[in-house]
């Protein structure tokens, strides 16, 4: 029931979600039938609104909730959220409520079960997850292939360090010869003044010693 990218089959536990969010839907619309006061009214309420946003969540879910309920994205995290929403349902004597109740605590402890298996039974290498939600899975893989073109962009854009180097050592070579040129013609240009400068001074001893 694993995917190869180490992500759970979302066949289990989207199933399990959408199955819950039925059942519990259906038991407040009869728990409607019931009413008798307004404690009986909310109640049917609360469930109806819970079990909508349990099959909202196996299809599509919103960045903000990401945010402002991540528990619910985590295996430990969802089987609190169901163990506590089961236990409301066993509180109402009526049948389907218990049934309900019931099997809303068997997928909290699934879950449960499901978080200690990642816990003590998996490596750190092989990590398990809750799946994303059916909407989102061509956002996923359109997400990867963007990042993976634009990984390549900059890779393009970005030379790398061994290119880096040589081009850095070459300007370093040329600056170096041209230097050396530098001082060479300088040499040059020293060696042609101090030339010229001893045949001047041997020429004037020569007049000098003509004269005398």
């Amino acid at each position: 029931l694993c995917m190869k990218d180490s992500k759970c089959s979302p066949k289990l536990f989207h199933a399990m979600d959408i199955l819950l969010g039925v059942l519990i839907i259906i038991d407040g619309l009869v728990l409607f039938a019931q009413i008798d006061s307004f404690v009986a009214f909310l109640f049917p309420v609360y469930f109806c609104i819970f079990g909508c946003l349990i099959i909202t969540f196996a299809f599509h879910v919103p960045k903000t909730m990401n945010a402002h309920a991540p528990f619910y994205f985590t295996f430990i995290g969802r089987g609190i959220a169901y163990l506590l929403l089961g236990s409301v349902l066993l509180v109402f004597g009526h049948d389907y409520s218990i049934a309900t109740g019931a099997i809303t605590i068997i997928v909290a402890f699934v879950y449960f079960a499901f978080s200690g298996y990642t816990k003590w039974c998996i490596s750190d290498s092989q990590h398990l997850s809750l799946p994303p939600p059916l909407v989102q899975f061509n956002d996923v893989e359109f997400d990867d292939k963007h990042d993976s073109i634009k990984d390549a962009n900059e890779r393009q854009e970005t030379p790398d360090a061994s290119t880096t180097d040589e081009f850095r050592n070459k300007e370093f070579k040329e600056r170096q010869f041209k230097a050396n040129q530098d001082i060479n013609k300088a040499l040059e240009i020293h060696m042609d003044g101090s030339t010229t400068d001893g045949h001047g001074a041997q020429q004037e001893n020569e007049e000098d010693l003509h004269h005398l």
